[in-house]
């Protein structure tokens, strides 16, 4: 055989048997990535993937699932790279465009999430997880008619989709449609028996209908599916104290206590309690357990400013809230609280920094711009700013400015 036929045998055969071949290869290797990237192994599945993306650089499979590994790995960025890459192989794949919105998300750039959730549930009008990626968006940015119709589409396409019925509870509690978020709520909770966040929603929507039997008992299920879980039980026991539950949310931090003594919140959560039960000396007794264990929380410093408020200290109150102010000072009810008790102590100019620090602060706030007229009514204060606040002040109790008692 004359060397020029051999070539020609050779390039025949590379020809014909080379593609089979290189697709068995990329199968082989598609198959170890996506077992790889299902056990965790992310780099593992990385350099299967790029085994394959050297052999075809446009495999959209493949470009999808290297973004998946990277947002796995939290490099969204890296991510973004792989999918825009897919989706120049194919700009109608529904994955490419809600992968990129989940890893905008992470990047914190909301829009181009919500660009990417729009185009991939228009894409995918059955692809349920689209629809319900883009109700979890327009929720974020407060567009609450769009997320529920979103949403509708995901649970009618999924009706057992229980996170999608939470949404919808959530969505309708927005707009103050009590009984279809209670609807929701319970279909969500049924579907999911042993998931929290739809049983403390459900006590939530029980407790805004004024139903605070139902509200507890609900509460009491989440008690027991969370015994076995510290962070569940301080998120019920958060919730007993904001039911006005004061008995059963003692019992809860106290169960938490015993099994963690050096729990800071705990003991802060009972000192708030145990003050507004005017209990001050457990008060004091855990405020100051909770500072000890933890002394740049908040909290303590401000339950022990409190009770020395109570016990018409002054000096001590002054100090504790300041020290409250020093580890939290864009919290507007510590300036609030420490305006009140300088304005009770006659430290009028003080008082009103303070207030005044609220309203920048917290320029939405309400309830600070009524006592700061007051303080500056009894300073006289006469200023354009002074006499913007209180009409402002009286503005909010409907009250109108020839109506209104400004400084003289």
């Amino acid at each position: 055989m004359t060397r020029k036929v051999i070539g020609t045998a050779l390039l025949m055969a590379v020809f014909w048997f080379t593609p089979a071949q290189a697709q068995s290869g990329i199968d082989a290797w598609m198959t170890k990535a996506v077992n790889a990237k299902k056990a965790g192994l992310f780099d593992e599945s990385i350099d299967a993937l790029n085994k394959v993306l050297s052999v075809n650089a446009r495999h959209e499979k493949a470009l999808i699932l290297m973004g998946r590994n990277y947002g796995a790995k939290q490099k969204f960025k890296k991510a973004v790279v792989f999918l825009k890459r897919a989706l120049e192989a194919n700009p109608k794949s529904v994955a490419s465009h809600r992968f990129l919105a989940l890893s905008w998300i992470n990047l914190r750039d909301l829009k181009k999430a919500l660009k990417h959730a729009k185009k991939a549930s228009d894409l995918g009008p059955k692809v349920w997880e689209a629809h319900h990626l883009l109700a979890e968006i327009q929720l974020g940015f407060g567009n609450t008619k769009a997320a529920i119709k979103a949403e509708k589409k995901a649970v009618k396409l999924n009706p057992k989709f229980a996170e999608g019925h939470l949404a919808l509870s959530m969505a309708y509690r927005n707009l103050r449609k009590s009984k279809k978020a209670l609807k929701h709520a319970k279909k969500a909770v049924k579907l999911a028996p042993k998931m929290l966040p739809p049983i403390m929603t459900l006590a939530g929507i029980y407790a805004e209908m004024r139903k605070m039997k139902k509200a507890v008992s609900t509460l009491k299920k989440a008690e027991k599916l969370s015994k076995h879980f510290p962070r569940g039980l301080e998120t019920v026991a958060a919730a007993y104290t904001l039911l006005g539950a004061g008995k059963e949310a003692v019992s809860l931090y106290k169960d938490i206590l015993k099994k963690n003594p050096k729990h800071s919140n705990a003991h802060a959560a009972l000192a708030n309690i145990y003050f507004l039960m005017r209990k001050l000396d457990l008060a004091a007794s855990h405020a100051s357990k909770a500072r000890d264990i933890k002394p740049a929380l908040p909290d303590p410093h401000k339950v022990l400013g409190m009770i020395a408020a109570a016990k018409n200290d002054c000096g001590g109150a002054e100090t504790h809230l300041r020290k409250a102010i020093q580890f939290a000072p864009m919290a507007p009810d510590l300036r609030l609280a420490l305006g009140g008790i300088l304005a009770r102590c006659n430290k009028l100019d003080a008082a009103a920094q303070e207030l005044q620090a609220v309203v920048k602060v917290a320029p939405k706030s309400k309830g600070v711009r009524t006592p700061l007229c007051q303080i500056y009514r009894k300073l006289k204060r006469t200023t354009k700013q002074a006499i913007s606040v209180c009409y402002a002040a009286c503005a909010e109790v409907g009250l109108s400015k020839n109506e209104c008692a400004i400084p003289k």
